[in-house]
């Protein structure tokens, strides 16, 4: 490893000592002396800088020269119990998301063995989405936290997605929407 001394002593009452060290360009055998130690410290100094600074600006250059907007991982949503029996969920999917595949998603706890919840209707501005395939809109009798989700190609513009629920002994605990 670059700066790493291996010690070989040459005689213990001279208190001489031969050293192996490994430098930028090559390596090099020592009598171990203050001004050696000082270009020691140098050299190290010397490499570090030299081989850091590349890969300093690579990581800092490298992130601005493919500079895409950030796209946030989940936007929450507003969600309302209706009653007992039926909820409601309110999004906001911005304009920089048109073209990504996103996904609703509902998530619920405490549910058992006669427990019922699915997706009514998923409307993107007014307009019914077909979820897409693998999207799981309903389910019954599972026991502990449930998750349903409804993914869709968002729209050019910006859009209201609006989520009516039926659900039935589980309590809804949060609603997302989430980039794929």
């Amino acid at each position: 490893m670059n700066g790493s001394l291996k010690l070989a002593m040459m005689g213990e009452s001279r208190g001489d000592a031969e050293i192996f060290w490994p430098r930028c360009h090559g390596a090099m055998e020592v009598s171990l002396t203050s001004g050696t130690i000082q270009e020691m410290l140098e050299d190290t100094a010397r490499c570090t800088r030299s081989r850091l600074l590349p890969v300093l600006l690579l990581a800092v250059l490298t992130p601005m020269a493919g500079a895409a907007p950030s796209v946030p991982a989940a936007l929450a949503c507003q969600s309302t119990s209706l009653n007992d029996e039926r909820a409601e969920a309110v999004c906001t999917l911005p304009g920089s998301l048109a073209g990504e595949d996103v996904r609703f998603k509902a998530h619920f706890l405490g549910s058992h063995d006669d427990s019922k919840v699915s997706f009514r209707s998923v409307m993107l501005n007014e307009t019914p989405v077909a979820c897409r395939t693998g999207s799981k809109t309903d389910s019954r009798f599972e026991d502990g936290e449930v998750t349903l989700d409804c993914g869709f190609t968002a729209p050019a513009a910006a859009a209201s997605v609006k989520v009516s629920i039926s659900l039935h002994h589980l309590q809804l605990d949060k609603t997302e929407l989430v980039v794929d």
